[in-house]
């Protein structure tokens, strides 16, 4: 993600105009080991859902594009998965700066998915988690190319996030997360909820 936020910054598409990204992964699939129904994922009261859940995308496509303005969310429990939260989450975003994203979350898909395309003017940058790769296109030349990080292993970037939370409460490096950038993230996730109970967009 990181490597994507370069790519932004250097202009490498022009101007961006939409954003998806999309996360699915069957929920009894996240801990095998433990009956998914008594975890917090499944359970309301405990802050589940797979909406509060994925927070994930609300922050990262925040860091890349700034602002969120609006959002519009339809949302449900459609599966025979026996929880009382959300399994599944269509999120549509629009930035201050007229970006428009789209977010798919879902509890439900039986292979795992974790992705991010964005379509600018000038080419297309795609991330995908589980192939370890960012991708990016340039209409001027017609060219894909690639960086990809074959031997990365995921639980390495829980060790950073650790590292740099301990500097951080030492004093020896800012926080890269503010509490009110953190509150603004669920502040949308909430604003998600609720247009999916309302049916109707949020302004926020």
């Amino acid at each position: 993600m990181q490597q994507v936020k370069a790519l932004l910054d250097q202009g490498i598409i022009g101007q961006v105009l939409s954003a998806r990204a999309q996360f699915g992964q069957y929920l009894p699939d996240w801990h095998p080991w433990e009956d998914y129904r008594y975890s917090y994922s499944a359970r309301r009261a405990l802050g589940g859902g797979v909406i509060l859940d994925r927070i994930h995308e609300f922050d990262y496509l925040r860091w890349l594009f700034g602002e969120i303005r609006e959002v519009y969310c339809t949302a449900g429990h459609l599966s025979h998965l026996e929880i009382d939260t959300e399994d599944m989450a269509e999120v549509l975003l629009q930035f201050a700066n007229h970006i428009v994203a789209s977010v798919h979350l879902d509890y439900v898909r039986r292979e795992y998915e974790c992705s991010l395309e964005i379509v600018g003017e000038e080419g297309i940058i795609q991330w995908q988690y589980q192939e370890q790769r960012v991708r990016w296109y340039k209409a001027a030349d017609g060219i894909w190319r690639q960086m990809r990080w074959l031997n990365y292993d995921g639980n390495e970037m829980y060790l950073a996030e650790m590292r740099h939370f301990l500097k951080a409460l030492a004093g020896k490096e800012a926080s890269a997360q503010n509490i009110l950038s953190a509150k603004r993230v669920l502040e949308i996730a909430l604003a998600a909820k609720q247009s999916a109970k309302q049916g109707r967009s949020i302004r926020l």
